[in-house]
Order: structure tokens, then sequence, then C-alpha cells
């Protein structure tokens, strides 16, 4: 209590701003569409997420999509990528609409691996969606690798990827914008 007050005088009585040394983790970048399940009228309809993009203080976060996330086959992959501190960028849509310094893990939708080609433009290391919205017909939200796909965009100008070799990823890919390799189909390009 005595800190608050400390802070108020000091602001309001010598005209200076004050800044706490809070850290700050996850870094709110855009919206993003979903698609999200409206019960009343049995149809999923437009919703608007978060895309952030996520810290180093956010550990605790991406080890529990780790745990969560049981049949995600590329979490594993970011998790020891984000631990290892590898200077790559991590982004995730969350459905969480503020205190981003306390991300909820159960909110995220997608999470992702980034490596930097040079400035505007990325090749995606990992993109893991949510497993229930790609496996699970009753989750409440879709189109979250789609969302993750489209806050990418909002940053980069040119963004490269290798697919895994599943028709369903390809054609995820293609209905995003990407356009395919013709000498390798497995690498897929976006740009602005």
């Amino acid at each position: 209590m005595t800190k608050n007050i400390f802070c108020c005088f000091i602001k309001s009585n010598m005209k200076i701003q004050f800044n706490t040394a809070i850290p700050f983790q996850a870094k709110y970048i855009d919206d993003v569409n979903v698609m999200k399940y409206n019960p009343s009228n049995n149809i999923y309809e437009k919703s608007s997420a978060a895309f952030v993009e996520l810290r180093r203080e956010d550990k605790e976060t991406v080890k529990a999509l780790n745990n969560d996330w049981i049949k995600g086959i590329l979490i594993e992959d970011i998790h020891d990528d984000f631990i290892s501190d590898n200077g790559h960028k991590f982004y995730a849509v969350t459905t969480q609409e503020n205190d981003y310094n306390n991300l909820a893990s159960e909110k995220i939708l997608a999470v992702g691996e980034i490596s930097s080609m040079n400035g505007k433009n990325a090749y995606v290391e990992f993109l893991q969606a949510h497993p229930d919205c790609e496996d699970n017909p009753y989750f409440e939200y879709k189109r979250c690798g789609s969302a993750f796909s489209d806050g990418l965009k909002s940053i980069y100008k040119k963004i490269k990827l290798e697919s895994v070799p599943i028709s369903e990823v390809m054609d995820f890919y293609r209905r995003n914008g990407y356009i395919q390799d013709k000498s390798n189909p497995r690498i897929f390009t976006w740009e602005a």
C-alpha cells in the first residue's frame, strides 16, 4: 500500500510518468478470426482471437501445452526448441482477451515456431493447431491453424515452409494461399 501511495505522489506532484518493472510476457500482435460454435443457433460464427508473440517468460505456458496436447505431433518439438532458447520466434493464437502477462494455456488454439530468413521473411519450422480443433467435430473452435497463418501474414511479407507429406495438411496450406513448389511439392511459399 505504501508503494502505491508513493507512486501516486510522484506522478501527481512531479509530473513524471511512472513505469513499473512488471515483466511483460506474451506480446499482442493483432486480432485474427476463428470460428466459434454458437449453441443457440447450432452453427459456427466468426469470432475474434488474439495473435501473440510468446516471450521467454512463457515457459510454463508452453510446458502446459506440451503436457495437455498429447495428440499434438509437433508440440513436443516446439516445446523443446522454446526451452533451448534457439533464437527463433514463437507465436500463438489465443482466445484470451487481456492480461497477456498471464497467458492461459487452455485458451491457446494454435502455436508455432518461426525462424527469420531476414527481417520481413519467415520460415515456419512448426505449426500446431489445438488437436481438438483438428480431430474433434464437437470442439468449440474451428479455423485455428488458418488464424495462425493470418497472424503471420500480418507481420511477414514472405512465408516459407516444408509441409509434412499428408494430403490434408498440404491442402490446408493451398487453401490459405500458399503456393506449392513444382520441383519440391513439400515446399510452400506465401508472398504479400
